[in-house]
């Protein structure tokens, strides 16, 4: 209902607006761009529906593996970056192995992000980050935090988090008790050794252009996804 603290489109004007508004937007880029930008953006839009489904389907199995996380959140989240640099280096008139650096930049900075992302909702400021916190406990969702508290806790408490996370209305001692599951297996340090692994591919992706404003911009913005509170 809250987006980076205020009421989202849905929620403001309505769900039918809101789905148009949505449309139109996608319309709008496909305007601007040229036909091989327009390629790029258009399969970017199939790979989010496709991860969106992903992600709505792990919700319902007990079990989601680490490579099927990764997967889900490519197509959802780190195919729409990856196309947004790809791009740039394709509109600059880039060689097809720049284009493949980029394209490989903008990945790995989209996959940090979406799990810097699912941190941020369990160990967040929920008015700095302008959206309610723990909704992924809430909604069951099966993030790299989850898959692999699952992966990491005995038998007894990951029956415990499973219950937790299937049940329609969780508690508030619910919550509590799924978060200290959660903190006490190690999936947190391991998804931020993982956030900061694909930083470094970023910037390894980076390490043949030469030296500029524009490179140190792009090299902030990798160092910034992990560092965000919001």
């Amino acid at each position: 209902k809250l987006r980076r603290g205020v009421d989202s489109v849905h929620v403001a004007y309505g769900k039918t607006t809101a789905v148009l508004a949505g449309d139109l937007l996608f319309a709008k880029s496909f305007e601007i761009c040229d036909e091989m930008a327009a390629k790029i953006m258009a399969h970017a839009a199939s790979e989010i529906c496709e991860g969106q489904e992903l992600d709505m389907s792990y919700e319902k199995r007990n079990f989601v593996s680490g490579e099927e996380y990764m997967k889900m959140i490519q197509k959802k989240t780190a195919s729409l970056i990856e196309a947004s640099t790809m791009s740039g280096a394709v509109l600059g008139n880039a060689s097809g192995d720049e284009v493949e650096k980029m394209a490989k930049y903008g990945r790995s900075i989209g996959l940090a992000f979406q799990i810097h992302d699912d941190l941020l909702d369990l160990t967040g400021d929920e008015e700095k980050i302008g959206k309610p916190v723990v909704s992924d406990i809430v909604e069951g969702k099966k993030t790299l935090i989850v898959v692999k508290a699952l992966e990491f806790l005995d038998e007894n408490k990951k029956e415990d988090l499973l219950e937790i996370l299937n049940k329609k209305n969780n508690s508030d001692s619910d919550i509590k008790k799924a978060l200290k599951l959660i903190n006490s297996c190690g999936a947190i340090d391991y998804c931020k050794t993982i956030e900061k692994e694909l930083i470094e591919d970023s910037r390894h992706a980076l390490a043949q252009f030469p030296d500029s404003g524009a490179k140190q911009d792009l090299l902030d913005i990798a160092g910034f996804i992990i560092r965000r509170d919001l």
